[in-house]
């Protein structure tokens, strides 16, 4: 999943983020199933590029583990299941009326399976820290 994110430019800012955190090894050693989303969903969110900044690397990580579950699934399973623990160690619910929503952000349709894992995008983010 991190080679696919690193080398892609499917989820650009998205993936800057992952690169620059210290869970790109972690990504790309086991099977995950990570939730990536879009740039549209940054828009909501410009203060993502102080994650970057000096300083806030324990954040940057916090808000890419809530975008990681523990276990690789592709679209189907993952969407057909009632929570799932994020890296972070928190379990999010996943809800299916009006859409499929996880921890409360919508989750696009589809995903991308790689050799360690899948990548679902997202059209909000799941959870960002406070800085």
């Amino acid at each position: 999943t991190y080679r696919y994110l690193a080398s892609s430019e499917e989820y650009p800012i998205f993936s800057n983020l992952v690169k620059k955190s210290g869970l790109n090894k972690y990504m790309h050693s086991n099977d995950v199933t990570v939730l990536a989303p879009t740039d549209e969903a940054f828009e909501n969110f410009p203060q993502y590029k102080d994650l970057l900044l000096p300083g806030n690397e324990a954040a940057l990580n916090e808000f890419i583990s809530y975008h990681i579950v523990v276990e690789s699934l592709e679209y189907k399973a993952f969407s057909d299941g009632d929570s799932w623990t994020v890296h972070a160690g928190a379990t999010l619910e996943l809800s299916k009326e009006g859409g499929i929503y996880f921890g409360g952000a919508h989750v696009r349709s589809g995903c991308i399976e790689t050799d360690k894992g899948s990548i679902i995008g997202m059209d909000d983010i799941i959870f960002f820290p406070e800085l």
